[in-house]
């Protein structure tokens, strides 16, 4: 969510807007994820929980790069960051582990939280990419998170 806005990606990579503000919800439409050249695999969407946003309304959405049909919820190696704005990527964060979800923080500057399979927890910078720490073994159900705003 973007302030009532919900943020919904396809396995294809399509990213659809839903206006939640108003008695009923209304479609604003959507756009694809840039594609990538240069001989690279196609990237799509993968994972359990795909998309999150950031405070200041990035996406951030979890990308496998060896995605085919049935590969939608194996998780993925990298997390792009989006703005719906100007419809652009703005970056790609390559995670130091295979991930199966990922949730940005809300504060100024956030984090990004990505949960792997052995229910340790990867932290990064969301402004640099940059890994930050590693906290093991916490997590249960590494499918959803949910960050405090």
């Amino acid at each position: 969510m973007v302030g009532r806005t919900g943020w919904f990606v396809s396995f294809k990579g399509r990213l659809r807007a839903i206006d939640f503000s108003g008695a009923a919800a209304r479609d604003l439409g959507g756009f694809a994820l840039p594609k990538q050249d240069g001989g690279e695999p196609e990237w799509r969407p993968g994972g359990w929980q795909v998309i999150s946003a950031d405070r200041a309304g990035l996406l951030y959405i979890l990308m496998n790069p060896k995605s085919g049909e049935g590969t939608h919820k194996d998780g993925g190696t990298e997390a792009w960051v989006v703005d719906p704005k100007t419809k652009t990527l703005v970056r790609r964060i390559a995670l130091k582990n295979h991930s199966l979800s990922i949730e940005a923080t809300q504060q100024e500057k956030p984090l990004l939280v990505a949960s792997r399979p052995d229910g340790s927890l990867d932290v990064y910078d969301a402004a640099s990419g940059a890994f930050v720490r590693t906290i093991v073994s916490v997590v249960h159900d590494p499918m959803t998170m949910t960050a405090a705003r």
